[in-house]
């Protein structure tokens, strides 16, 4: 029976590569791809991977570049609808009237056809989809590829069943093949950044990666439905996501295209499993819905472990998200219902929240005890709005006292703070027993000093909940946390005075000596004893990991800690990978009320190792973390540092409008933020062109920092009012300073200070080596250009360009920071291009004879210029023309 071809009109066999979505973390697979193509022997590559890893976007990269290399190139789609059709996939390619007599004559004119498609003999054909060729297109391509004329680049999807005459090909070895696999965290980092103006914000960015797993469609479909929805958004420069994802409506469409293809029953046992995964088999089987297993599993949505018991979870969490938001309310009771028995049966970890949660839904709220547990859950997990929701069904069905404080401490973590107070106040007043009124005490305390900025009231009520306590333990953490107080709120020795002793004794509960150590070890590091504040975190830390559920960010805290007091000392490279190990640990784990503190540290380090531009990155993504939740005041102190970088790049502006906004957001009773405020205005009056005024305002807030006996803090103002024309004045309290502090950091602002003081420019190229050793940048460069105003100042012309080539290659790695110091660096070697060009070749280390071969000149020239170049600089020789020379950027330039 002859075979029909479908008239088809040949539409041109070119595609045009898709703009605006790079191909990022695929190198190594593309080449793979361009050496099967081009490897003699081989007939080409089938790329196989699971939906939407980026199989069709790699292999359309590879063929255009191919046609960039001469090379003619052909495109097919299979398709499902057109797997009935013969040729269906391939008609586009061949021309309407070439039905013969019998099928293999058909195949060999139609491969004839194909391959006269390149007028070189040398076509590579893609073909996407493969798996879905007809049975006549797929023995046409095996045809194809047993000749030397055609090379085959194939995608199709693992899992599938695929055509035999295509399967052969690998398996005879005619063409190779690779399995693609989703991108790493790293490569959607990448592909994230490239496809967007960055920054993204961490939070964002790990969300994207955790949606998406990689998955390159659901990744470019979800950033570019967020872009068109609005849910992702620019604030302050920095992207951010709002909202859920699986209903973005260009990835919805995706989800629901592969969601359609399942059957009532399937789709019914994937609701479930969705709603409660990862859930085990068991519980499937005793709600009788385990007959469906294994004809969902062959949809490819289910994951299913082999291990004890066996789990089952939905395979994608896009997928999950989808079919959730897609039940109808009914649906979901339904489904809680059946599951709220099965679960409490067996229950594991982390199933008490959700069964609490269902039966909230569902309104079924007697069992008390039940919702307060899992409120007391929610919290830990900082869920602050589940929290609330059971906690007050909990009082509603007749919990007491113990709700009333979960209520009011998960108001106080969405931010209601005056509200919190109220509930506070009520849970203290009713609590029938002296430790629920302590930790009601407790609570209170926190939400007065952190939140509504009244210390006296936040002390009054530790106090009086001391004097009432009999119980040693209960006293003991009543007064870790008074420690806190005087240490954040202006009084350093007394804190130190209350938490010393509780730690050292080592016999308080494991919650007082976590809670007084991550107070203690922070007022230690301030105060300059750096060592024993680390050595404190040492001894606790284990503890702090044990005791985690009672202080559920203590480690961390502890941890963060450890990184700030190495950079008191001055230890900026490990206080660096520390930070940005907490930073990470707290994307990953989720955990919001951490993310906050650790990138304001991440910025407060990298400025302090002048790399302004980065520093305000880390700034601009702290402010972002903060307003979504600011536990314990740091937005005051990061936009103080905002309004620094600002300014040290002469963002006047920017800085005045960071400083407006720090002071909105300050409380009277936290007194840590002054010198992150202060200093700002300080720079900030600076890069008005105010330097006198700058130095004035450094002082002052020396001043008030030293009041509240923040001593690390005192330096750094009184070191930046040396840089700005005060050193004669505040050296003799910075040298006092220094005798008491750990580490190298402080002694280092000593000595900058005495140098200047002294005008003694071969002491400041002291410093400045200092501090390069310690990695802080721009002071360093800043010494230098000092010790250069100096030399030339006093005629030493040499030295003046040696001090000022080496502040000028460290004012590069400060990204654009201007400060007074650094306009003392702008000076041009006074050479002429040809004395310039001799003497750079002598500072290199060439001879005479050799300049004047390389230059084609007399080594008479070469001398002349020499000399007259010495005689310029101010040095007396070649050795002495390297530190100028070698690190002065090319006039050429």
């Amino acid at each position: 029976m002859p075979i029909t071809l479908p008239s088809v009109s040949k539409p041109p066999y070119d595609w045009e590569v898709p703009h605006g979505w790079p191909l990022v973390g695929r190198r190594e697979e593309l080449e793979f791809v361009d050496r099967a193509t081009n490897r003699p022997g081989t007939a080409g590559v089938v790329v196989a991977g699971a939906p939407g890893v980026g199989k069709t976007r790699l292999i359309r990269e590879s063929l255009a570049r191919t046609e960039i290399s001469g090379r003619s190139t052909a495109w097919s789609q299979a398709t499902r609808s057109g797997a009935g059709i013969p040729f269906g996939a391939l008609a586009h390619l061949l021309p309407a009237g070439i039905a013969g007599a019998g099928r293999r004559n058909l195949l060999r004119i139609a491969a004839d056809e194909i391959a006269d498609l390149s007028p070189t003999g040398s076509l590579v054909l893609g073909i996407d989809d493969a798996h879905l060729l007809d049975d006549h297109s797929a023995a046409l391509v095996h045809l194809l590829a047993e000749t030397d004329r055609c090379t085959i680049v194939a995608t199709l999807r693992s899992g599938e069943g695929v055509p035999d005459p295509i399967t052969v090909l690998w398996k005879d070895e005619l063409i190779e093949r690779v399995e693609l696999q989703p991108l790493s965290m790293e490569e959607v980092r990448a592909l994230v950044a490239a496809a967007l103006e960055p920054p993204v914000d961490a939070r964002t960015m790990h969300q994207l990666w955790s949606v998406t797993r990689g998955n390159v469609l659901f990744l470019r479909e979800l950033v570019l439905g967020g872009l068109e929805s609005g849910r992702l958004e620019q604030v302050r420069g920095v992207w951010h996501w709002r909202g859920g994802f699986a209903d973005v409506p260009r990835l919805s469409d995706v989800l629901d295209e592969r969601l359609r293809s399942l059957g009532a029953e399937q789709r019914a046992l994937l609701e479930v499993i969705a709603t409660a995964e990862p859930i085990p088999v068991g519980v499937l089987e005793a709600l009788d819905e385990a007959r469906w297993l294994e004809s969902a599993a062959d949809s490819g949505l289910l994951d299913i472990s082999g291990g004890r018991p066996s789990m089952v979870g939905i395979s994608h969490p896009l997928y999950a998200e989808a079919l959730r938001s897609s039940m109808m309310p009914t649906r979901r009771r339904t489904i809680y219902r059946a599951l709220t028995d099965a679960l409490l049966s067996d229950a594991r970890p982390g199933d008490l929240l959700r069964v609490a949660s269902w039966k909230l839904e569902i309104g079924d709220i007697t069992d008390h005890d039940l919702f307060l547990d899992a409120a007391r859950e929610a919290l830990v997990r900082f869920d602050y709005d589940l929290a609330f929701r059971l906690a007050t069904a909990a009082h509603d069905a007749g919990a007491g006292a113990g709700s009333l404080l979960i209520i009011a401490q998960s108001l106080d973590g969405q931010g209601l703070f005056e509200r919190a107070e109220a509930v506070f106040a009520e849970a203290e007043r009713s609590s029938p027993s002296e430790t629920q009124r302590a930790a009601a005490a407790t609570s209170r305390a926190f939400n007065l000093f952190w939140h509504l900025g009244r210390n006296l009231e936040a002390r009054g009520v530790l106090d009086e909940a001391r004097l009432a306590v009999t119980d040693a333990t209960v006293g003991d953490e009543l007064t870790a946390e008074l420690g806190a107080y005087h240490v954040f709120g202006g009084d350093v020795q007394q804190g130190l005075a209350l938490l010393e002793p509780l730690v050292a004794r080592r016999t308080a509960s494991g919650r007082a000596l976590v809670l007084s150590a991550m107070t203690l070890t922070f007022a230690l590091s301030i105060s300059g004893q750096t060592r024993k504040a680390r050595a404190v975190v040492d001894e606790i830390l284990a503890l702090a990991r044990d005791v985690a559920s009672a202080v559920p960010f203590g480690p961390s805290w502890l941890s963060g800690n450890n990184y700030v007091s190495l950079m008191i000392e001055g230890r900026l490279d490990e206080a660096l990978k520390l930070a940005e190990a907490a930073y990470d640990e707290s994307i990953t784990q989720g955990a919001t009320i951490l993310v906050g503190p650790h990138t304001h540290f991440l910025g407060w380090l990298t400025l302090a190792q002048g790399r302004v531009r980065t520093s305000l990155d880390w700034l601009r993504r702290a402010v972002d973390a903060l307003e979504e939740v600011d536990y314990q005041r740091h937005m005051s102190a990061t936009l103080g540092d905002i309004a620094r970088a600002e300014a040290l790049l002469g963002h006047v502006a920017a800085a005045e409008e960071a400083l407006e906004h720090a002071e909105s957001e300050r409380v009277p009773s936290f007194l840590m933020d002054e010198s992150f405020i202060g200093l700002g205005r300080v720079w900030t009056a600076v890069a008005r062109g105010e330097i006198s005024r700058g130095a004035e305002v450094a002082i002052a807030t020396a001043q008030r920092v030293r009041e509240a006996e923040q001593r690390y803090f005192e330096a750094a103002c009184l070191h930046d009012a040396a840089r700005l024309g005060m050193a004669a004045i505040v050296s003799p309290r910075l040298q006092e300073l220094a005798g008491s502090f750990d580490g190298v950091l402080i002694p280092a602002y000593a000595h900058h200070a005495d140098a200047l003081a002294c005008n003694d420019p071969i002491r400041l190229m002291g410093v400045c080596k200092e501090f390069e050793e310690i990695g802080a940048m721009l002071f360093a460069a800043e010494a230098a250009a000092e010790a250069s105003r100096i030399h030339r100042r006093e005629g030493r012309k040499g030295s003046a360009l040696v001090s000022a080539s080496k502040a000028r290659a460290l004012a590069d790695l400060c990204e654009g920071a201007r400060t007074a110091a650094l306009a003392h660096i702008d000076v041009d070697l006074p050479l002429t291009r040809r004395e310039e060009e001799i003497a750079s070749l002598a500072a290199g280390g060439l001879s005479n004879r050799e300049i004047a071969e390389r230059l084609v000149v007399s080594v008479r020239t070469v001398d002349n210029h020499l000399h007259s170049a010495y005689a310029k600089l101010g040095v007396s020789g070649r050795r002495e023309l390297a530190p100028i020379l070698l690190t002065s950027p090319s006039r050429s330039e």
